[in-house]
């Protein structure tokens, strides 16, 4: 397993509540670490496991087609205690930045819901009112996402955890990699779990697999 304790680091800063973050430079490329955030009262909570949810969530997306961030674990020392992280890659470059769906619903005007809203109707209505992308497309992605987020038990999916990619040179936009996936598995139960057990999940049913669409089981 990577010893990512001695990798540069860079000043890009991460936002979320769940776990230390820090940016690292691996192999010339920049990477995020996401750390185990500590429970007093559980060990094994869902927050202290989400390494390895994040992993293997992404992993199965990836296998099925839909494109998510690729991730790898790892550990890190500090003061003479061994942790496991796990490290994402970060899909933003220069003048490619990463806008949420929340901020998609912002744009709707008279949209008439809180941008944080996740009932299903008000998603639905935003998506059919944006303009950024054509609306079955959008809604077709939202679906495969949904699906898989099921099948995985991921309930991690809020608006701030899925979204979109902006040029803001060229003005163009596409759907981000799905990222957000430490809810996955009910990531309680992951506490189980070596990392190298985690490590040699990654969803063999669904191995050697064929892209699929959500339209496939509509």
């Amino acid at each position: 397993m990577l010893d990512f304790t001695n990798l540069p680091t860079s000043n890009k800063l991460y936002p979320g509540g769940s776990g230390a973050k820090r940016a690292v430079i691996y192999q010339g490329e920049q990477y995020l670490l996401k750390f185990p955030a500590t429970s007093s009262k559980n060990k094994n909570s869902g927050h202290s496991t989400s390494y390895a949810a994040e992993y293997i969530g992404c992993h199965i997306f990836n296998s099925v087609g839909i494109r998510a961030q690729d991730t790898i674990l790892g550990i890190y020392r500090k003061n003479g205690e061994e942790k496991v992280v796990v490290a994402c890659k970060d899909f933003t470059s220069p003048g490619v930045v990463l806008q949420d769906v929340a901020s998609l619903q912002n744009s709707v005007i008279d949209y008439g819901h809180s941008c944080y809203s996740t009932e299903l109707s008000d998603i639905m209505q935003a998506m059919e009112a944006q303009t950024a992308f054509p609306p079955a497309f959008l809604k077709r992605h939202f679906w495969d996402m949904f699906i898989v987020d099921a099948l995985i038990g991921n309930g991690n999916r809020n608006n701030e955890n899925w979204g979109f990619l902006y040029n803001t040179a060229t003005d163009a936009i596409t759907i981000a990699p799905v990222y957000g996936c430490g809810g996955s598995g009910h990531a309680e139960h992951f506490g189980r779990l070596s990392a190298t057990g985690a490590s040699n999940i990654c969803a063999p049913a669904f191995r050697n697999q064929n892209p699929w669409s959500a339209n496939q089981l509509f």
